[in-house]
């Protein structure tokens, strides 16, 4: 996001924490252009309870030597609450991907939500956004002197180019390529294309994510001999993965959980890999869930199947093996992402909420 709202003529300065393996070469992992905006990267506090608290305040404290921003973007809702009392009245936007987790993380959004500068809340799928107006009936309905939500999906960017080919690529020369690209958590589906692999032989799997230690687990014994495992790569490496696959495949579950296992997101997901395997036009098989649905028409910009009928998986990648079939769903995909979901469009929309000429004022604050 940072590098697209550069490409539309804003001024970026980003706030991140450094990982628990830090990345030196930030602009060569995620394959973006080199100085196309300002990073300050912290380091990430080795303190559990509070340690979003004090990075928070480390971002603040970062972004107060600098000239004070013209707005503030971003989905921490700590550094948020700081940059908002920092600088009040400072226009600022708030990004969220799940529903609070916490009182805390809940108590900080509805505070965000009083503020002045508020100009309202975005949510990834109409999903997330409609949970949110159920809970915060109030706060977000701007016919009750409330904030507006915005639904903005994920996006990608369009590949400039072929990526650098990852070598050696162990697929057969004669078999359909079909790739995952993602992490191996619960529920996002990984374990479907072990499940095809067994029973489609003529095609070759390949997933690209995860730690050693996820592979092993998903690993089946005896091993697939069309079934290969790459591991994590760099994002801005994952072009060239794209590029060896014939068909794409984002067979998310009914339950998706967050990072460690807990929790359900699939009500509220935005997959970034489905919108990255439409920008490198990609014929799409797609788990049929109200989410997916929310982007994505079946037969038309890809192939939508119920998530974990396996029968129904391989029936959509036998269609699939018509070579005009791969191609119009592909070229579909690819041209309602060019048109809708690069994430130049969403930095456009954002924009367009900051330049909102009629900008709620803020709520009382004394209610509760």
């Amino acid at each position: 996001m940072a590098e697209a709202f550069t490409e539309i003529g804003v001024e970026v300065t980003l706030y991140s924490a450094r990982g628990d393996d830090p990345v030196e070469d930030v602009e060569s992992y995620y394959g973006i252009g080199r100085g196309r905006f300002s990073l300050v990267r912290l380091p990430r506090p080795s303190v559990r309870v509070l340690g979003a608290l004090v990075l928070a305040r480390r971002m603040v404290q970062a972004a107060a030597s600098l000239p004070p921003p013209d707005a503030v973007y971003g989905r921490n809702p700590f550094a948020l609450v700081m940059a908002a009392r920092r600088w009040p009245g400072i226009p600022f936007a708030y990004e969220t991907h799940a529903l609070p987790q916490s009182a805390l993380h809940a108590f900080l959004e509805h505070w965000l939500l009083r503020q002045r500068g508020c100009c309202g809340l975005i949510a990834i799928s109409e999903g997330l956004a409609a949970d949110y107006r159920s809970q915060m009936k109030t706060l977000l309905d701007p016919e009750r002197g409330g904030r507006r939500v915005y639904v903005l999906h994920d996006g990608a960017a369009l590949p400039a180019g072929p990526g650098t080919e990852p070598l050696p690529w162990p697929g057969r020369a004669d078999a359909l390529q079909i790739g995952f690209v993602g992490s191996l958590f619960e529920g996002k589906g990984a374990d479907m294309l072990v499940r095809l692999a067994r029973i489609v032989p003529d095609m070759d799997f390949h997933i690209v994510g995860g730690s050693p230690g996820d592979i092993a687990a998903l690993n089946p014994r005896p091993s697939l001999s069309n079934l290969w495992f790459h591991g994590h790569q760099p994002p801005g490496r994952l072009s060239a993965y794209y590029d060896r696959f014939d068909i794409a495949l984002a067979p998310l579950s009914r339950r998706v959980a967050l990072e460690g296992g807990k929790g359900n997101i699939s009500r509220w997901t935005s997959p970034l890999k489905v919108f990255e395997a439409l920008a490198h036009g990609k014929p799409l098989v797609a788990s049929d869930l109200p989410v997916i649905r929310e982007v994505l028409q079946d037969g038309v910009t890809a192939l939508l199947v119920p998530p974990d009928d396996v029968v129904a998986w391989r029936a959509a990648l036998e269609r699939l093996r018509d070579t005009r079939l791969r191609a119009q769903i592909a070229g579909a995909g690819h041209e309602h992402l060019r048109q809708h979901y690069t994430w130049v469009h969403r930095a456009q929309a954002i924009r367009g909420i900051f330049e909102r000429q009629d900008m709620e004022p803020g709520l009382d604050t004394s209610r509760g």
